[in-house]
């Protein structure tokens, strides 16, 4: 209830800020003006009363970091459609409107190639990441790791089909060891649950990269949100039921 203007540029909120879904749609509510700027539409271009379409990644020049904290160059390989705009170019539009001076690209160029790198996103696929140290799980239940995917989002892996293959899936990962304790196996279809918050309709997957008594969630998934869970949580394993009898495979 306090802002008045908000700009979103290339995020989701509503599939990655904490505490879930429910409590950013209700926090956007509360914005008279939400302008989104995206290349698809998400869960949060829906709430938004304005959305402005955006310049894909090969579509305009500039420079960005890669995952180890690079700075690369781009150059536009495709003329992006009429009336799309980089969203470097919105910014200065909208920096030249509110009377804030904004370096000239060669400029950030150079204040970039001398800047910190900054660090690759934790936990970018390696469950070997979810040892840090936590609070044991409740009796009975297991310790949530919530593992970030660059296959995941619901953006460019979202819409476009030819990365179908690499999609992350809405999986519940255990090593062998914690599935046997609690009386599961592979394939088997269950829901996650830490208190009123559910993860639903998640396929058991066996890997043995997980510790013992952790459970391997994907971040990211528009089909199994877990942006309101938090790492290190104790989650119970409910509703297990057979995936293939529910797909109606013989």
């Amino acid at each position: 209830g306090k802002i008045r203007v908000l700009s979103i540029l290339g995020a989701n909120p509503m599939l990655h800020a904490p505490q879930g879904a429910a409590a950013v749609r209700a926090a956007l509510e509360n914005v008279p003006f939400v302008v989104a700027t995206e290349l698809f539409p998400t869960e949060t271009t829906e709430l938004a009363h304005l959305v402005l379409p955006a310049r894909a990644p090969f579509e305009k020049r500039g420079h960005s970091y890669d995952l180890t904290g690079s700075v690369r160059m781009s150059r536009a390989a495709n003329i992006g459609p009429p009336g799309a705009l980089a969203d470097g170019e919105m910014l200065v539009a909208l920096a030249e409107s509110l009377g804030v001076t904004v370096p000239a690209p060669d400029e950030l160029a150079r204040f970039a190639a001398v800047s910190p790198a900054p660090s690759p996103a934790a936990g970018l696929g390696d469950p070997a990441l979810c040892g840090v140290p936590s609070p044991p799980p409740e009796a009975g239940a297991l310790r949530l790791c919530v593992v970030a995917s660059p296959f995941s989002g619901g953006g460019t892996m979202r819409f476009d089909d030819t990365l179908d293959e690499l999609r992350a899936r809405p999986r519940l990962m255990l090593n062998a060891r914690t599935a046997t304790s609690q009386g599961l196996g592979g394939g088997e279809l269950t829901d996650v649950a830490a208190g009123s918050r559910v993860l639903r309709d998640l396929v058991i997957r066996i890997d043995d990269n997980f510790p013992d008594g952790v459970a391997g969630v994907y971040d990211g998934l528009p089909d199994a949100p877990a942006a309101a869970f938090r790492d290190g949580e104790s989650v119970e394993v409910k509703n297990v039921r057979d995936a293939r009898a529910i797909a109606g495979v013989a």
